[in-house]
């Protein structure tokens, strides 16, 4: 008996870390990274998680796990409640609807994907927030962070692909 409950629980751990990743990176960004103007150009590392877990392992990134990190960045960033959220879980559907296209294509392919859709989620992002800030927001820094991101996925990846195959089971 005992040893299916750790079974279990060592199950669910292994299935939650691509949604504990979400969250240990926006802390990473928000808290570790205290410059006075980072938060405006930081990478979005929470969709990167997003976009590589729903891309490869779909199972383990569910919707719910979407809106949950983008709530979180919400509040951690400081952009008006819902904004990253509604356009995370926008982004995730698109990634559902594409991941079949994604699936089994060269990193490249993937990385490009990842800076198409970024670019996306950027200019939602810029258009929600300068909508409800009434006024622009800046363009520049949105141009830096979406340049950040883009150069961090790789690393990120690799992370996330040695995590995959050392710790998690295949699908």
């Amino acid at each position: 008996m005992r040893r299916t409950i750790w079974n279990r629980l060592d199950a669910l751990g292994r299935e939650m870390t691509p949604f504990f990743f979400g969250i240990l990176l926006i802390l990473f960004s928000v808290i570790i990274f205290q410059m006075p103007s980072w938060a405006r150009v930081a990478p979005l590392f929470s969709l990167m998680v997003i976009y590589h877990w729903t891309v490869y392992r779909p199972d383990l990134m569910p919707g719910y796990a979407v809106f949950l990190i983008g709530l979180l960045q919400d509040v951690f960033c400081g952009t008006p409640l819902g904004v990253i959220t509604l356009v995370y879980i926008t982004v995730y559907g698109i990634l559902i609807f594409q991941q079949r296209y994604l699936t089994g294509r060269t990193f490249f392919v993937v990385w490009l994907g990842f800076v198409l859709l970024s670019a996306l989620t950027m200019m939602l992002i810029w258009l929600a927030v300068s909508a409800l800030g009434g006024g622009i927001s800046d363009l520049n820094a949105m141009l830096h962070q979406f340049l950040l991101s883009a150069g961090f996925y790789p690393l990120l990846a690799r992370l996330f692909l040695i995590w995959q195959i050392k710790i998690l089971r295949p699908v």
